[in-house]
């Protein structure tokens, strides 16, 4: 992920398996849910543009189908 902290967007690149579609979800941290994207199979990075959120802490939460994991995404 970067940049991160960010000011109006962040990329989100993988590595490894391709083949794996990948959903990303970012939420504020009271836990609202504000965006979904895409990683399809073929296809390694994914754009945010978060220009339109305020200064402060986000949430994204990463799945692979069994497994999740939270990154915290700062915007300036």
């Amino acid at each position: 992920m970067y940049p991160n902290p960010a000011r109006n967007w962040f990329t989100i690149e993988r590595k490894g398996d391709l083949n794996a579609k990948i959903t990303l979800e970012l939420y504020d941290v009271s836990g609202r849910f504000l965006m979904q994207k895409q990683l399809t199979a073929g296809s390694n990075k994914v754009y945010f543009d978060i220009s339109n959120l305020s200064k402060g802490v986000y949430m994204l939460k990463i799945l692979n189908g069994e497994n999740s994991l939270l990154k915290m995404v700062t915007k300036e």
